[in-house]
């Protein structure tokens, strides 16, 4: 009589995780990507019975900003691996070109300046910052208005840049103090 071994061999655990992806407000939804952890004696995603997937509920009601999980991955099966999903982060930009169209509108004068430094045309709550040249924050302040005053009267002459956050994207100007 031979004694009979019973193995038990359990699943391995694949982390199959939402790549981050960001896109511009006006595109059409794209193809999720995926990441997998944890393929043991050299598989690959080729190996997988069913390939999990990936979508965005509502991608098309969603509006700009960074929408947490709501890359959802979902659907895979497979007789050798037990899944482990993570959700990505999907984030919507507003294009560049519409944040770009509105820098147009703004005019800093005079350049070179002596004491007052003009921002006209900003939008309320436009965050700046002056920077020495040697890359020190000499200044920096949030307009409460579309227009704002910086008082530069203080500072050495030379050359300084001045940082303007709109949105998304922040502009760079050289300003010259005389």
């Amino acid at each position: 009589m031979t004694d009979s071994i019973i193995i038990n061999v359990n699943k391995a655990a694949l982390i199959v995780r939402a790549k981050d992806t960001t896109v511009i407000l006006e595109d059409k939804e794209p193809l999720y990507q995926l990441e997998f952890e944890g393929f043991v004696n050299n598989d690959d995603t080729t190996e997988i019975d069913t390939m999990p997937g990936a979508y965005v509920a509502n991608f098309s009601e969603l509006g700009i900003g960074e929408h947490n999980d709501a890359i959802v991955v979902t659907g895979g099966a497979d007789n050798n691996y037990e899944f482990i999903y993570q959700n990505g982060i999907l984030t919507i930009e507003q294009s560049v070109s519409v944040i770009a169209d509105s820098y147009r509108d703004i005019s800093l004068y005079p350049n070179p300046v002596k004491d007052i430094l003009a921002m006209i045309n900003l939008p309320a709550g436009t965050r700046y910052a002056l920077f020495d040249m040697s890359g020190k924050t000499v200044l920096q302040g949030k307009t409460d208005d579309c227009n704002a005053y910086l008082d530069l009267s203080g500072l050495k002459n030379g050359f300084y840049i001045l940082s303007i956050a709109l949105t998304e994207l922040t502009k760079e100007v050289k300003i010259i103090k005389q």
